[in-house]
């Protein structure tokens, strides 16, 4: 029996593809339904086309990544709409817009996310070319002048192996080379720092030799000996027929043009793997961020780990293993910046305006732009501190929603050819562009397109309160929207709130919610929402209520104070006790709070739990959560029973899942027969008696009612149904379940 179709809110449809982000799929088993009858597919909760088909709620622009085409012309990453868009220097659209023609997923002439972006201009093989960072996947793709797909690196089904982690902004160098910020470095400390790409080299011998006769340099090999002399040479940039005509050393040869072309030599490197440059200690990178050539060919890169921008001088061949040979610590005060005490970086992005000597720094919590001078022959005031910038008068706030305000700090920064500055403001949903004074000209789009009401970007999380009202985290879109009962089974969007940041008051990547009824609220009664913070490492208690909505407490007011939490994706509230436990995900425990947000201690760390995102509290009290790591699904006693596990089972083998990454476990609820458990990776909801005993599993891949892509959250609502959020249907679905 197939439910009914609902829809139940409207607004600006924005039709984006989007994919699974960050799960590995794995072979999902027969779907066997519920027993002992079917599980059906009722309402859902989203937006949709004319077709019924759902479609994110995404906003018109997230602009975070920035650079500068050879015609002076602005490419901005659209990073939650999985695209780079294209602009001429007055803010019109240039054409192609949409320059990235790949499809959004995982491998070969896809893409993810734009983390950071960068062109070649450098009028070598590859000029125009675009490269594009994709920070949470370790990847880079490289695309041509228009857009099409030709290669990527990395390690996320990448064509070329590369040890990223966690790419940020780029930049190609004079020689065409692709510096690369490998930011973190998890769990191998010593890759953070640059990688350098040689993007002449990523096709690889079938042979396993460079020899003559080969088809290709092989990265087998990985050096050149005299028996690659007459060996042809095949990859981008490089003419066909083109043969070794002396090997130099190791890793240089001499490449002659085939006879059929005009004779010519050209020195290569061999690049067939990055080369890794980190400087060792104490001279070592910590989060590199961005980095930027001057006008001389010196390297500037932002390291955000020691606070200074650090210069790297061409004359000295660019060696990133020595010391920087200038550095420029953070900034003092500007003076006409009423009540600055100090300064600080938190450096999102690295632009220089080569043409007038200028260097810009995107500071993000400051919420300003630091300018700098960028020319070589300055003497000592090369790299001295000019002026911070961001179009708002001597006085005003730096952070907010108005011209010239950046509302969660400015993300990445370019130049184009008239010399105005573009800066990302992605809680904005617009760029920002200023003359180099810092005075604010325009922004685009104008006006914004904020996401539409009613519609997700990556929902992770729903819970009910008492009334009935359903509350999901739109984690893309950082806010939380709230829908109530319209009495024929569906719901209807009422209001949402929230903006980007690190404080209580703001969201960065919200996951789960639970509702909490014994929170005492400060204008009366009792009752509050809890949401997992995840990336300020805090939960918070809304008061839905208020007008706007307002903060309760937050994880880093209470006891202890922040710090206790560690990228925290789950919450469950007792509604008997008002205990609020949290999955603990990197910290790999659970944390418990009272109801007021104080600390009530922490249990499972014995137990081995590991990252932890699913969990919820049974009836009884106790409490389920996943480990996504292994499969396992832990049970332990109440924070008032003491808190020890209980038992243990595993949901990857009775699902007969062998590969890396399971069943992807991501969400647990329960009623008095069973447990749900959310499998991300498979598309699928398990059913689960108490001991651990698979009774069947619904869903599976699509977007037609009764199919679903990426269960996260879920919930029993105050009608007895199941509620699924799905990540990539963005949408919330509504299940009858036995």
């Amino acid at each position: 029996m197939r439910g009914k179709f609902l829809i139940v809110s409207a607004g600006v449809l924005v039709a984006v593809a989007t994919q699974g982000v960050g799960f590995v799929s794995a072979s999902a088993p027969p779907v066997t339904g519920c027993a002992p009858v079917a599980c059906t597919p009722g309402t859902t909760v989203g937006l949709t086309n004319s077709k019924g088909v759902p479609i994110p709620g995404a906003a018109g622009l997230y602009a975070w990544g920035m650079a500068t085409e050879p015609d002076g012309s602005i490419l901005v990453g659209d990073y939650w709409n999985y695209r780079i868009v294209h602009y001429e220097a007055d803010g019109s659209q240039a054409t192609p817009f949409d320059v990235t023609n790949s499809t959004v997923g995982f491998g070969p002439n896809t893409n993810q996310a734009p983390f950071g972006i960068c062109v070649d201009t450098s009028g070598g093989p590859f000029q125009g070319d675009v490269y594009m960072t994709e920070g949470s996947l370790y990847n880079v793709n490289q695309y041509d002048a228009n857009g099409n797909w030709l290669t990527s690196w990395g390690t996320n089904k990448a064509v070329t192996s590369a040890p990223f982690q966690y790419p940020s902004q780029c930049t190609v160098g004079p020689n065409g080379l692709v510096y690369i910020a490998n930011q973190w470095g998890t769990p191998n400390k010593s890759l953070q720092g640059i990688v350098v790409l040689d993007p002449r080299y990523h096709v690889t011998g079938a042979d396993g030799t460079t020899t003559a006769g080969s088809t290709a340099i092989s990265a087998i090999d990985g050096a050149f000996t005299s028996g690659d002399n007459g060996a042809p040479i095949k990859g981008l940039g490089i003419p066909a027929g083109d043969t070794i005509s002396s090997v130099t050393s190791s890793t240089t040869a001499v490449l002659t043009a085939a006879a059929t072309t005009t004779a010519t030599t050209t020195v290569l490197t061999l690049g067939n793997a990055p080369v890794i440059d980190s400087p060792p200690a104490p001279n070592s990178f910590i989060q590199p961020r961005s980095l930027a050539f001057d006008s001389a060919g010196n390297l500037w890169v932002a390291d955000e780990g020691h606070k200074r921008v650090d210069i790297f001088y061409a004359s000295t061949g660019l060696n990133l293993n020595a010391k920087p040979n200038k550095t420029i610590a953070a900034p003092p005060c500007d003076p006409i910046v009423l009540g600055c005490t100090s300064t600080t970086f938190d450096m999102r992005g690295l632009a220089i305006d080569t043409v007038n000597q200028l260097a810009f720094v995107t500071n993000g919590q400051g919420c300003v732009v630091q300018e700098f001078n960028a020319n070589p022959s300055a003497g000592t005031n090369y790299g001295k501190f000019i002026e911070n910038f961001n179009g708002v008068p001597a006085g005003g706030s730096d952070c907010g929603t108005t011209n010239g305000q950046f509302e969660d700090g400015a993300r990445d920064i370019a130049v184009d050819a008239t010399g105005h500055v573009w800066v990302g403001d992605l809680g904005g949903f617009r760029a920002q562009i200023f003359d180099e004074s810092g005075n604010f000209l325009f922004a685009i789009p104008n006006p914004p397109a904020p996401p539409p009401t009613g519609g997700f970007n990556g929902p992770r999380g729903a819970a009910f309160d008492g009334a009935g009202n359903m509350y999901v985290t739109d984690m893309f879109n950082e806010r939380v929207e709230e829908f109530t009962p319209n009495g024929s089974g569906g719901y209807t969007f009422d209001q949402a709130w929230g903006l980007r940041g690190n404080g209580p008051g703001q969201f960065n990547y919200p996951r789960l919610a639970c509702w909490d009824p014994l929170t005492a609220l400060k204008s009366g009664g009792f009752g509050a929402l809890i949401v997992a913070n995840t990336d300020s490492n805090m939960i918070v208690a809304w008061n839905p209520n208020a007008n706007p909505p307002a903060v309760v407490w937050s994880s880093s007011s209470g006891t202890p104070p922040v710090g206790t939490l560690s990228t925290p994706y789950g919450v469950a509230c007792d509604p008997a006790t008002g205990s609020v436990y949290v999955a603990n995900s990197n910290g790999k425990d659970v944390v418990v709070f009272d109801s007021a947000g104080n600390q009530l201690g922490t249990m499972g760390s014995a137990s081995k739990i590991g990252f932890t995102r699913g969990i919820w509290v049974d009836s009884d009290g106790s409490v389920w959560v996943d480990n996504d790591s292994t499969g396992d699904i832990h049970h332990f006693a109440s924070w008032a029973a003491g808190g020890a596990e209980l038992a243990t089972f595993n949901v990857n083998k009775p699902l007969g899942i062998t590969a890396a990454g399971g069943a992807g476990v991501f969400g647990i609820a329960g009623d008095a027969n069973y447990l749900y458990i959310a499998l991300a990776s498979i598309n699928e909801v398990g059913q689960f008696t108490r001991a651990g005993t698979l009774v069947g599993t619904f869903g599976g891949y699509g977007t037609k009612i009764g199919t679903m892509r990426t269960p996260q959250g879920l919930t029993f609502g105050p009608d007895g149904n199941l509620y699924v959020v799905e990540e990539n249907t963005n949408r919330v679905s509504q299940w009858t379940v036995p």
